[in-house]
């Protein structure tokens, strides 16, 4: 898990601040819903406003984000028994079959660990499943670009753990459906994208995590080109689900980090996976002793039919939007994906109130228990109570 969510995980140990709220149409939408039909949530939009007008909260989060930048080997290790605690309780939260399969065992549970460092979801599915075989495979960011120490103990000898590839998944052009020729001859990463399979083509997994959120130390390393400034969380969120939907077996279960529950593009996600995946098992999972006051959560989804039309289409929109972020900030390639960003999320914005007609009751169930941890949270947070700048 390069990750825990949105900040607090693997890719970034500490979070960014609560940010005040949604800046689009779409997001203003979904926000006046949720206003309207969650008391938690009516109440965390304040709280966040007034921590982000507060020079304590400023303090408090450059704190965290310096001790995330510049870990000690002690605080390595703490960050690494910390995402294993996230994950046990993740396996507490789904219950039984969630991280595990039934005893006695069928076969083998495949496992693609995206983003993995430090490796705490790995180690709670070796945990969760005693009487199973268990073949882990990983991607994790290279320390040496920026990424974080996998600190599974003995790892390398640890005939469960199958492979791990150090590599930056955002460059995997083989794996999102990518051929070499739609690369651009002057693209300044041309000869960095990695344009053959990770695995076989019939390699499948059971569980997938999508653990990754953008590490700062790798945006500041001498291998980050310009052109991913700004985009560098769409490239890492599209190549994350179009792998992950090309790998899931049917009926597998995924869990996606994820930040902000309010996100137009979020509640987005959430819908298109309810097509097709079991909706009555899809979960959001924020765990409250780790970052209660970020606004980072997992999505939970099982039963995943990557053969549904919507699970293809949706592959199809998240790969265009990779090569939008990754090709057409050079400019003068927007045939390659035959389109603007700009205009497909004023599309998706046109259809924010039929989303919400069709999945708001969904969308109350599912995010008002990850509303309430956070505003709990903010309301006894270090500079609750405290001036906000100016007086």
């Amino acid at each position: 898990m390069d990750s825990v969510p949105s900040n607090t995980g693997g890719d970034n140990i500490a979070p960014g601040r609560p940010v005040p709220g949604p800046n689009t149409t779409a997001g203003n939408i979904v926000s006046a819903y949720l206003s309207k039909h969650i008391p938690e949530y009516k109440e965390l939009v304040q709280l966040r406003r007034e921590g982000w007008n507060n020079a304590s909260a400023d303090v408090h989060f450059q704190n965290e984000r310096s001790s995330a930048d510049n870990p000690t080997d002690q605080q390595k290790d703490r960050f690494y028994r910390m995402t294993c605690r996230i994950g046990n309780d993740l396996a507490s939260f789904l219950g039984s079959g969630g991280l595990s399969l039934p005893s006695p065992p069928r076969r083998t549970i495949f496992v693609l660990d995206l983003c993995m460092a430090p490796g705490g979801f790995s180690t709670t599915v070796l945990s969760q499943n005693p009487n199973h075989d268990v073949s882990i495979y990983g991607v994790t960011l290279p320390v040496s670009m920026g990424g974080y120490e996998v600190r599974i103990p003995n790892w390398e000898s640890d005939p469960r753990i199958e492979d791990i590839r150090f590599l930056d998944v955002t460059m995997l052009a083989s794996e999102v459906g990518i051929t070499p020729d739609k690369i651009p001859a002057l693209h300044p990463d041309k000869n960095s994208f990695i344009t053959t399979p990770l695995f076989s083509d019939q390699q499948k997994f059971d569980i997938i995590f999508c653990g990754g959120t953008v590490v700062r130390n790798h945006t500041q390393s001498p291998s980050y080109q310009s052109y991913r400034q700004g985009s560098e969380g769409t490239r890492l969120l599209t190549s994350q689900l179009v792998i992950a939907m090309s790998r899931i077996r049917p009926g597998g279960t995924m869990v996606i980090v994820l930040h902000r529950a309010d996100a137009w593009m979020n509640v987005a996600l959430f819908y298109r996976f309810s097509k097709f995946s079991d909706v009555s098992k899809m979960r959001l999972f924020k765990p409250a002793r780790a970052h209660a006051r970020k606004g980072s959560f997992y999505l939970v989804v099982c039963g995943v039919d990557p053969e549904k039309m919507e699970a293809q289409q949706s592959v199809d929109e998240w790969r265009r939007r990779w090569m939008f972020a990754s090709m057409l900030s050079m400019d003068t390639h927007q045939d390659l994906v035959g389109g603007d960003e700009d205009d497909a999320d004023e599309q998706l914005s046109w259809n924010a109130e039929a989303v919400l007609e069709d999945f708001g009751p969904q969308l109350i169930q599912l995010t008002r228990p990850v509303f309430k941890i956070q505003a709990e949270a903010l309301r006894t947070a270090p500079w609750a109570g405290s001036s906000t700048r100016g007086g």
